[in-house]
């Protein structure tokens, strides 16, 4: 059998820790290991990785792709991965593009098994635990969503690292690119909410709860994917108290508008701002009863 080899697709926060941690778990093995990026890195990676800016070199023959880029600029990249045919799809990106998650917009065939990762893991966290030894490591966890189990375990053979990276398995891709997109909306709404004194940790975490499982409910995903695996409420947590989107949301109950936010560097890529006209128009398709997420798009409006 051939050696694996891994694409990661984008050099960014995120895309860099995925790569790392797949150093570590790779080291010593003849895996193939590579990062498309059209930017500078956003940390250094081993002399090991192939760093490329040939979109169809990092493609060529690749057993897993990890797709590490912002959801709104993947869809234009589909169509070259469509054409390299991975065995493995793996969706990492957060957000809507018109409505509809990657894996709604993906399309692969047959050959192309597609699956999705959500949970609660702060890129620069992850990367900082796998300086520590396994005994003193955090255990960092994640939803793996897959259509079928055997496409899991292999995904997972490449990708789980305990305890530095754990998997759950889920079926619920769509549930758990859902989640992903929706934690980004809550984060800001929540910490809105939070920083106005209008209602405690508590009480917004159970109101923000029902809703997300309303919103699941009605776009056809399964509600229990946001209270039983990491990429649900877990995740929701670490984004409201340490995420951009969480900060963001701050800064508004504190008259900042949403554009002079999104002018600071930090939050140039915030990528909910893209999509918050596609929850608006979900809500009204679905006639949803979402008051907590209403409050904020009407701040941001």
């Amino acid at each position: 059998m051939a050696a694996p080899i891994i694409t990661i697709l984008g050099g960014g926060d995120f895309g860099t820790a995925i790569t790392l941690l797949l150093a570590k778990k790779h080291r010593g093995k003849t895996t193939t290991i590579r990062v498309w990026s059209r930017s500078r890195l956003a940390r250094p990676l081993p002399a090991a990785i192939t760093v490329t800016k040939k979109l169809s070199a990092a493609l060529d023959g690749a057993t897993l792709i990890i797709n590490a880029i912002p959801s709104a600029a993947t869809p234009a990249y589909l169509p070259a991965i469509r054409r390299a045919r991975p065995r493995y799809f793996l969706n990492t990106a957060k957000g809507l593009v018109k409505g509809k998650t990657i894996s709604q917009l993906a399309r692969f065939d047959r050959r192309t098994s597609y699956a999705a990762l959500g949970g609660p893991n702060i890129a620069s966290q992850l990367v900082g635990n796998l300086d520590l030894p396994k005994n003193r490591a955090q255990r960092f966890t994640a939803a793996l969503a897959t259509r079928h189990v055997t496409d899991y375990r292999a995904i997972a053979a490449l990708l789980s690292c305990p305890p530095y990276l754990t998997l759950h398995y889920t079926i619920d891709v769509y549930g758990v690119e859902l989640c992903g997109a929706l934690k980004q909306v809550y984060a800001m709404a929540f910490c809105y909410l939070l920083e106005q004194g209008a209602l405690t940790e508590k009480v917004l975490l159970k109101k923000i709860s029902g809703e997300v499982k309303r919103f699941l409910s009605a776009l056809g995903a399964d509600p229990q994917t946001f209270e039983a695996t990491p990429a649900g409420l877990a995740d929701l947590v670490v984004t409201c108290h340490w995420g951009r989107h969480g900060k963001a949301g701050a800064m508004l109950a504190r008259g900042k508008t949403l554009s002079s936010i999104t002018r600071q560097p930090r939050f140039a890529h915030l990528e909910a701002v893209g999509f918050l006209p596609d929850i608006q128009k979900l809500i009204k398709k679905h006639r949803l009863d979402v008051p907590v997420l209403e409050t904020l798009l009407t701040t941001t409006n």
